[in-house]
């Protein structure tokens, strides 16, 4: 319920609450998708499923290190594979808080 007094012009609790809310909630940042296409030079994996650290390679030479504390994406085994083969991948990821989470890979 949002109550506004009409004589004098203070506001009730519930709105001043709602306005509130509304005003942090255009605060907190939002997670921006970044998305990288190269070939993988190196990999580095710490268990069958999880990789560690990931260089990517681009088009324009730049090469790009991915270290994920949060993975989601191809195996170790299948990134090796793109690794001899030379065969181009594509990486989105987000940084939250300095976390780097990769979200997906596609061939």
């Amino acid at each position: 319920m949002i109550l506004v007094a009409k004589k004098n012009s203070t506001i009730k609790i519930p709105l001043a609450i709602f306005l509130s809310i509304i005003a942090l909630t255009f605060c907190i940042p939002k997670q921006s998708v970044q998305e990288i296409r190269g070939h993988v030079i190196y990999l580095e994996s710490n268990s069958l499923k999880n990789v560690s650290e990931l260089q990517i390679q681009k088009e324009n030479e730049e090469i790009i290190i991915l270290k994920p504390q949060i993975y989601k994406g191809f195996t170790p085994s299948h990134l090796r594979h793109h690794q001899i083969t030379s065969q181009p991948l594509t990486i989105r990821y987000t940084i939250n808080n300095g976390i780097l989470t990769i979200i997906s890979m596609n061939d």
